[in-house]
């Protein structure tokens, strides 16, 4: 039989033994169990009968419960809630929060995927990994100290969140408050490896506007499709001068790609118009302005997009500058300031749906008209 504790070489004072502590099978019993309520994001479709975040929030919420939580469930928009539960400490000491997401990604051609197994030591089904397996850890934190009789000195947090895989809006709702926490421990699958720093993310869509004629006299007309093909070759260089760059010591290089791209109607019309979503992957320290004002650098001997005017706004629900073109392109630049008011003290760096470098962004919201600027030169 493990001894429950044992004494810290550093202070003398004792420490609980976690692994032998740790009921491994009601752990799995409890990931199996959410893996099989399937909380599949809709992203920007119609709801279907997977996605089912509220069920799998009304489970955690009733798991919490038990373990003594004071809990909260805030319906962030129908049927997607947040759960959040606070374990009180006796005072005096630094909160810690353990958050994860409830949703998951698709189960196209995958039969299976919420009928859970168990194989070669390993919880296989749709979440499994990302992330409920997380979700069920945290639960079994809390079992630990019931179970040692521990105490904590500062509260001990846990929150399930909606919609982390698309727009975020369970992150940004739990940071538009009060801080919950000192620090926080975000469990992601990192092969059990600590992750202090990780890229964010800058979303950009370049639209391009020719002139449909039919494709006998394309010369009457104007393609924006291969007006395209020269904002995508200007992407190569503006790549190729990211990597030249001085790498992170952590992240390595920021990248950028053409990710997504869509135009034209029928093979026999000339396309009028064509759309392109890049994806720009940040550093730590650096911002969506000085991203979006990269792109608007010159790489070439004419600029593809001339004017456009800017005005701080929304986009769905994610936060960033929408830039708004008035001849041949759109830009649309996102950020992520999810949860900066959560993690405030903590000095880290940007983490996608968790945690943002105070010193990277300053917080921003939109004002209830959105205020229009001074059109400014882009220059791709």
């Amino acid at each position: 039989m493990t001894d429950p504790t044992r004494t810290g070489p550093a202070d003398g004072a004792p420490r609980i033994d976690v692994v032998g502590l740790m009921d491994v099978d009601r752990v799995v019993a409890d990931l199996v169990t959410m893996v099989g309520i399937p909380s599949v994001n809709p992203f920007a479709g119609p709801a279907s009968p997977t996605a089912r975040e509220h069920e799998l929030a009304a489970w955690y919420a009733a798991a919490l419960t038990e373990l003594g939580f004071d809990v909260h469930v805030d319906e962030v928009v129908p049927g997607r809630p947040n759960v959040v539960g606070r374990l009180r400490g006796t005072g005096g000491g630094a909160s810690v929060l353990l958050a994860g997401h409830l949703d998951t990604v698709g189960v196209h051609d995958y039969d299976t995927a919420f009928d859970a197994t168990v194989a070669d030591g390993r919880v296989h089904g749709r979440g499994s990994c990302d992330m409920k397996a997380a979700l069920a850890a945290y639960l079994e934190v809390a079992r630990v100290l019931a179970r040692s009789g521990t105490r904590l000195a500062g509260d001990l947090v846990i929150a399930g969140l909606c919609d982390e895989e698309h727009t975020m809006i369970g992150s940004r709702r739990l940071g538009d408050g009060t801080p919950l926490a000192d620090a926080a421990i975000i469990g992601e699958p990192s092969n059990l490896d600590v992750c202090p720093a990780h890229k964010g993310q800058v979303c950009v869509i370049v639209r391009t506007h020719g002139r449909a004629v039919h494709s006998s006299r394309p010369e009457l007309g104007r393609n924006a499709i291969v007006d395209m093909a020269t904002v995508i070759g200007r992407l190569d260089s503006y790549a190729a001068e990211l990597s030249a760059r001085e790498p992170h010591p952590l992240c390595g290089h920021a990248r950028v790609t053409a990710a997504v791209i869509s135009g034209g109607t029928i093979a026999s019309t000339v396309p009028d118009r064509c759309e392109l979503e890049i994806d720009r992957r940040t550093l730590p320290g650096e911002t969506p302005e000085q991203v979006l004002t990269e792109l608007k650098r010159p790489r070439g001997p004419r600029s593809l997009a001339t004017h456009l005017k800017s005005r701080l706004g929304l986009h769905g629900l994610k936060m960033g500058l929408l830039f708004e073109l008035l001849d041949k392109a759109t830009l649309k630049g996102f950020y992520d300031e999810t949860a900066e008011k959560v993690f405030k003290p903590l000095r880290t760096s940007s983490l996608r749906g968790a945690l943002i470098d105070e010193d990277a962004a300053a917080p921003r919201r939109a004002p209830a008209a959105m205020g229009r600027a001074e059109p400014v030169a882009v220059l791709l």
